[in-house]
């Protein structure tokens, strides 16, 4: 009937998935196989108001070891959104008069793409993206005052022993003074008892970070780390942590440089791209000024 336009409904055949997902299994098996390429392509699976989904097009969607009825559900769902998507597409269509301002959007939007994907571009070939120690130090000194710690950081010594280790005593001595002789010995004990042993002397950690080996959860680490060159230990039945803090700071204190080096680092590289685009930009529209291309009518 004219005017009628056709649009071929979806129905899963599982026979038809069966089969798909052992041409597939093949397929994948001899992806590098020109022959096998060559007698598969162009063959559509499936049909959607003039819209094809192709066997090829399906050969990667099962993840690798997933197999039998799995492998089925998975190939089912995908032609399934597929066919799914195409005709809620077609009925909007059918019932949503062209909109200019949807014409405007979709065009807006190609054009940002567009500029992003050569903006990009340009920056990964000219822009350096070396900081300079002279420039992340020179921008800490400057702005040091408004980067806060949003975590407590720790440097010190973690060393977790099961319960009943020898020379306990020893290694509670040692830790409580952990100079060179004694981290020596600390680091000797540690390879032949140790579950854990982190040393973060000469490093900041956050104690999150450290919270996760600790065999119990610290509700208050502010009260915990309240005296540098303490020691703190903990046990269950099982583990003890010995734990020294050389030095600690608290949430809402300043970041220490070296901590913060690395966002001062991806702050002044975000500066650079601004100023670079904005160069760019500048320079694109004074050429074009200057070559004739922008015309006043007066």
């Amino acid at each position: 009937m004219a005017g009628v336009s056709k649009v071929c409904t979806f129905e899963p055949n599982m026979e038809k998935i069966k089969y798909l997902f052992l041409f597939c299994s093949i397929l994948l098996s001899f992806s590098s196989c020109q022959y096998i390429q060559k007698q598969v392509g162009g063959k559509p699976y499936v049909e959607v108001a003039g819209h094809y989904l192709y066997y090829e097009d399906l050969a990667n969607i099962v993840p690798m070891g997933i197999t039998g009825e799995d492998s089925i559900q998975i190939i089912e769902r995908f032609v399934q959104r597929w066919a799914t998507d195409i005709l809620v597409y077609e009925k909007a269509k059918q019932n949503v008069a062209k909109n200019e301002e949807i014409e405007r959007l979709v065009d807006a939007y190609r054009k940002s793409l567009i500029m992003h994907e050569y903006e990009q571009r340009l920056v990964g070939e000219r822009l350096s993206k070396e900081i300079s120690e002279q420039e992340t130090l020179q921008f800490y000194n400057q702005y040091a005052s408004s980067l806060k710690l949003t975590d407590e950081l720790v440097q010190g010594i973690l060393i977790a022993v099961p319960n009943g280790a020898p020379q306990m005593k020893n290694l509670k001595k040692w830790m409580n003074k952990p100079d060179s002789v004694n981290i020596e010995k600390i680091e000797k004990y540690a390879l032949q008892n140790a579950s854990n042993y982190q040393f973060f002397m000469d490093e900041w950690k956050t104690f999150s970070d450290i919270q996760k080996s600790l065999v119990k959860p610290v509700q208050h680490p502010s009260q915990l780390l309240s005296t540098a060159g303490s020691t703190i230990i903990m046990n269950d039945s099982v583990t003890t942590d010995i734990l020294y803090i050389k030095q600690f700071l608290l949430t809402g204190q300043q970041k220490p440089y070296e901590y913060a080096k690395e966002e001062i680092k991806e702050i002044l590289l975000n500066r650079r791209k601004i100023e670079f685009l904005q160069k760019l930009e500048a320079a694109i529209y004074n050429d074009a000024l200057q070559g004739g291309d922008i015309i006043y009518y007066q």
